[in-house]
């Protein structure tokens, strides 16, 4: 009996290493104090933690070694335009997309997050800590994706908080793709005690 029980614990032991990855995120410098970024960022860092996966930012001139997400919008951003050379398409996604290429190098993923702008880098985020959650790692994502409406309108959030002025909400907000979080219901304007009519 202590064999199995020592046996299970090695191997759970080496698992659990196998199983610890780091991640080097770089941004384009326009996103390095989004508060946006930093929020998806908290996300994927807290989501990580439960797998033993971490994400550090980098600041580098060269490609860095390891598993790494660069995080790209439009203007121009010389070191990550070496770093994602090929993993670009000629495809661009509409306002608030972005776009996901995966290729390996050296045995490690490299993960390019292209956003049309600062939402669509966000949202693009998103996505990567959506699959997170499903996989329990982060798979090879490739993918283009755009919001289908305009305006993506929250449900009513009640009595407790009203058009977007808690952080939860507007984190609620940026993980499920809404842009304009709406205040509480219409009839809760009105006290139930009192009769309209009057």
């Amino acid at each position: 009996m202590r064999f199995l029980i020592l046996m299970f614990l090695v191997v759970t032991t080496l698992f659990t290493s196998a199983q610890n990855t780091n991640w080097d995120i770089v941004l384009h410098p326009n996103l390095q104090n989004d508060e946006a970024i930093k929020v998806a960022i908290d996300d994927l860092n807290k989501t990580g933690s439960k797998f033993n996966i971490q994400f550090d930012i980098k600041q580098v001139e060269v490609f860095p070694e390891g598993n790494t997400i660069l995080i790209d919008i439009p203007g121009k951003s010389n070191v990550i335009q070496k770093l994602a050379g090929e993993l670009h398409s000629n495809k661009l996604p509409g306002k608030d997309g972005f776009r996901i290429a995966t290729k390996e190098f050296n045995g490690y993923k490299t993960i390019l997050v292209s956003g049309t702008d600062v939402v669509g880098a966000v949202y693009g985020l998103y996505r990567v800590w959506d699959r997170l959650r499903v996989f329990k790692e982060i798979p090879v994502i490739n993918e283009i994706r755009e919001p289908k409406l305009k305006v993506r309108v929250s449900p009513a959030w009640g009595r407790t908080g009203a058009d977007g002025n808690t952080k939860e909400e507007i984190r609620n907000a940026l993980r499920n793709g809404i842009n304009w979080v709406s205040g509480p219901p219409v009839l809760d304007l009105i006290d139930w005690d009192v009769e309209p009519e009057k």
